[in-house]
C-alpha cells in the first residue's frame, strides 16, 4: 500500500459514533469554564508596549547609561592616577639611580662628592 492509498483511506468519510451529535450539543450549551489566558495575552504589553511603557524603558535605559558612564569615568580616573604614580617613583628612582652612579664612578675615579 503506497502513501496516496493510505491518505485515502485515512480521509475516507465515515459516520460518527453514536450519541455524537447530543455530547457537541451539551457541551456547547454548559456553562464556559474560565479559560486560561494565551501568552500573548499574559506578554502581549512586552510586545505592543504602551506610551508610558515606553517611557519607563527609556528612563531605565538612561539610568543604566548614566550609571555604566559613571563607572568608566572613575576607573579612567584613577588609571590616570596610578599613571601619575608610576612616573613619579619611575622619577624618583632614576634620580637615586643616578645618583648612586655617580657615587660609584667618583669612587672609582678616587674623588668623592657630597651629598646633593
Amino acid at each position: 500500500m503506497n502513501f496516496d492509498d493510505e491518505l485515502r483511506t485515512a480521509l475516507k468519510r465515515r459516520e460518527p459514533p453514536e450519541g455524537f451529535a447530543e455530547r457537541v450539543l451539551a457541551r456547547a450549551q454548559a456553562p464556559t469554564a474560565r479559560r486560561l489566558p494565551s501568552w500573548r495575552e499574559r506578554w502581549g504589553w512586552w510586545i505592543t508596549p504602551s506610551p508610558r511603557q515606553a517611557w519607563v524603558a527609556a528612563g531605565v535605559v538612561a539610568a543604566l547609561l548614566l550609571v555604566t558612564s559613571g563607572v568608566q569615568f572613575q576607573r579612567r580616573r584613577q588609571g590616570e592616577l596610578a599613571k601619575q604614580q608610576v612616573m613619579l617613583a619611575l622619577q624618583i628612582a632614576g634620580s637615586k639611580l643616578n645618583y648612586v652612579q655617580q657615587k660609584t664612578l667618583e669612587i672609582g675615579s678616587g674623588r668623592v662628592l657630597e651629598n646633593p
